[in-house]
């Protein structure tokens, strides 16, 4: 899945606001600018962009979802 249907998907249903993505690629460059050794790649890449979406949205969000919740959006949650 390409990154932007992957974002399209995270705001659809992590009901994140607009500003939660703007801060999740300001989070990224930061994490560019220190750690210039991390390689972003496919597999990756959707992960952290889950991940950064997710921690703008707990902390400038009054309504966020549960981690699980977050992780059956990104396609990360397996039933045992």
């Amino acid at each position: 899945m390409p990154p932007s249907a992957f974002l399209a998907r995270i705001l659809r249903y992590g009901h994140a606001s607009p500003c939660c993505l703007v801060v999740a690629i300001a989070y990224l460059e930061r994490i560019n600018e220190r750690l210039p050794s991390v390689c972003l790649t496919a597999f990756n890449m959707q992960r952290l962009l889950l991940t950064l979406v997710m921690l703008a949205s707990k902390c400038f969000d009054d309504f966020f979802c549960s981690n699980k919740q977050w992780a059956l959006i990104g396609d990360l949650y397996i039933l045992f």
